[in-house]
């Protein structure tokens, strides 16, 4: 049998967890608040069609002579959401010889002339616009037969 005591007590730890019990109910009470954003994104396509429907990989110059300018047209299109200004560059320059064994001169890039018409343009979210890229090839070059390089589309955000 329980005494008095025993009662009180076990009546006591009853009401402190009921009243526990309460204060936790109430401290886990939430209220849902919605949540929405954007991420800052730059990115282009470079298209080779005006209906941007074929990707542009590669650009053909053909066969150049000393003195020639050739061009090419290609769409750049912004398909991130924020303005952006375009530039490029050429980098991974590759020449050959005309003779097999013959020395390319150290600075054969010099002779060759890439160049555009959008050179730090702002480009809009989702803007396309037609690029018209010339290369130049000096009447000065000589003991080249090829080459090779890499042009460097750049987007960088407008601040």
């Amino acid at each position: 049998m329980a005494t008095v005591n025993e009662k009180l007590l076990a009546g006591i730890l009853v009401a402190t967890v009921v009243i526990l019990g309460s204060v936790v109910a109430v401290l886990m009470m939430s209220r849902p608040v919605s949540s929405t954003g954007k991420i800052k994104s730059i990115n282009c396509e470079i298209w080779a069609d005006v209906n941007r429907t074929i990707k542009l990989l590669q650009v053909d110059w053909g066969v150049l002579s000393p003195g020639d300018v050739a061009a090419v047209t290609f769409w750049l299109q912004n398909i991130g959401n924020i303005n952006a200004t375009v530039s490029f560059n050429i980098t991974d320059w590759q020449f050959s010889g005309v003779l097999p064994n013959s020395t390319v001169p150290a600075n054969a890039s010099s002779f060759l002339v890439y160049s555009w018409n959008y050179t730090n343009y702002v480009l809009k979210p989702f803007e396309t616009i037609p690029v018209q890229m010339q290369l130049a090839v000096s009447p000065q070059i000589v003991n080249i037969s090829q080459f090779n390089c890499t042009i460097n589309v750049w987007i960088k955000e407008c601040k």
